[in-house]
Parts: C-alpha cells; structure tokens; sequence
C-alpha cells in the first residue's frame, strides 16, 4: 500500500515538474490591466480586457484569436470625456524552450477593431482600428496545466480611422517599443 501511494505522489509531482507544450493542445487565457491616474485636471481611468484562445498546430507553435476590451474615461470638474474599443483579432505563436518549465516566445498579431469616443462638447467620434504586431514574451508554467506569460513591448503598425460629422482622420502609428514599462503579465490554461 505504502509503495502505491509512493507512486501515485512520484507521478503526479513528475506531472507538474516537466511541463511542456504539445501539439493537439488549446490555451486559454489573457490579461486584466486596470489603471488610475489622478491628474490636477481631473481623474483618468483605463481598463482594458484581453481573453485569448489557441490550439497548437505543432508542439512549439500555437495559432488562435483575442479581444481587446478596452475603456478610457477622463472625468474633470468641467467635462468628462470616454474611449469605448472592442477588437478582434488573429495571432501565432512560436515558442522556444529554455528550460523545462520557461519558454520564450515570439508572437505576431493582426486586429480590427471598433468603438467610439464621447467629445468634450457633445457627440461621438467613431474609431476604426487595425493593428499589425511583433511581440516578444516569456512563458512560465507553474503547473503542467497553468502558466504565467509576460510580454515586452513590441514592433508595430497601427492605424486609427476617426469618423465624426462625415469627416475622416487616419493616424499611422509605427515603431519598436521594447521598453519594460510597457510589460504586460498573463495567466494561461492549458488543456
């Protein structure tokens, strides 16, 4: 009996020590990032929702989808002013292994998005977004089932269209931004 149990607890201790992606598997997961910043103008908030799917096609690389769900409101003593963006998009991901639980990753993206921005003076904007992407990361498995991932910043193209009252404002935005307040951390589940 005391040799079953043994085996059983080297089993399942050997399960979460040697983590490791395979193909057939699906991740799920994202991110959650919520800040305030008060300002003497007012108080500024943002909140941004990143749910993520993807199924690995081969033991090192992964193909899926994700969200943005994202708020910015600005709220002062004189006028409030609010940004609501939903967008989805497309994504790979090709994983390098390091050690048996550290993977790094190189991810790149394609989104569309849309929403609309709330105007000092009344009336809305509409925002059309496409977003194009290179972001580098890490992935640490904690768990053979559950990992943190952490990117940093990235290469990137994104082209906003503003619409309002029948006239259009496109804003490029390209560059590379690998700095690490720009870091973003994640939990992910794997099935």
């Amino acid at each position: 009996m005391r040799k079953s149990i043994l085996l059983s607890a080297m089993l399942l201790v050997s399960a979460f020590a040697f983590a490791q992606t395979q193909k057939g598997q699906v991740q799920l997961g994202g991110a959650f990032i919520f800040t305030k910043q008060d300002v003497p103008q007012g108080e500024n908030n943002n909140f941004n929702f990143l749910p993520s799917a993807s199924y690995f096609i081969s033991d090192l690389t992964s193909v899926g989808v994700n969200l943005n769900i994202s708020s910015n409101n600005f709220e002062s003593q004189t006028s409030d002013q609010g940004r609501n963006l939903f967008e989805f998009g497309a994504f790979a991901r090709f994983h390098k292994s390091v050690a048996n639980n550290l993977y790094f990753f190189l991810e790149p993206s394609l989104s569309f998005g849309s929403g609309e921005i709330d105007n000092v003076g009344g009336g809305n904007t509409d925002v059309n977004t496409t977003r194009i992407r290179l972001s580098p990361g890490v992935l640490y498995f904690l768990t053979s089932k559950i990992a943190l991932d952490m990117r940093m910043g990235a290469l990137f193209y994104d082209q906003e269209k503003l619409t309002t009252g029948g006239n259009e404002i496109s804003i490029d935005t390209y560059g590379l931004n690998l700095n690490l307040s720009n870091t973003t951390f994640g939990i992910n589940f794997f099935l």
